[in-house]
């Protein structure tokens, strides 16, 4: 049982962000990025407001494309050890951990957009983020 649950957590870590040939999980260079001008429209954003998201922004990018890329390089360990079940469980575990680390920053980049949005843009940036995907490898199918 339990070597069928390292299993299935290896297996699903190593199919949730596999690298692509340049080492780099494909979604790593596409964070969503919102269109600006529909995001300023849609929360009707004074220009104070959109100075200081882009500066969030970008700090958040940076966070994130730094532990994406500790991800992808875990993912080509996980490759070259696969069969080794002891490196393959403690790489993992590491991915795991990259990946709680990815929740909590997106949970602090949140914090800090709810920090300069009021309730009612809150609210339609949740909506609009939800709307554009959130999260490039969450994307609903066709309709």
């Amino acid at each position: 049982m339990i070597k069928s649950a390292l299993f299935t957590l290896v297996a699903v870590a190593f199919l949730a962000a596999q690298p692509d040939q340049q080492g780099t999980v494909p979604s790593v260079g596409k964070l969503p990025q919102h269109q600006p001008e529909q995001l300023r429209q849609a929360l009707n954003l004074t220009d104070q407001q959109v100075a200081q998201l882009k500066q969030i922004r970008q700090k958040h990018r940076q966070s994130m494309q730094r532990s994406m890329d500790q991800v992808a390089q875990l993912h080509k360990q996980l490759t070259a050890v696969y069969t080794d079940g002891r490196k393959s469980e403690q790489l993992a575990v590491q991915i795991g951990e990259h990946h709680r680390q990815l929740a909590l920053l997106t949970r602090q980049h949140l914090m800090e957009i709810d920090q300069i949005l009021n309730d009612d843009q809150m609210k339609k940036f949740i909506e609009f983020r939800n709307q554009k995907g959130g999260h490039p490898k969450h994307k609903k199918g066709p309709k």
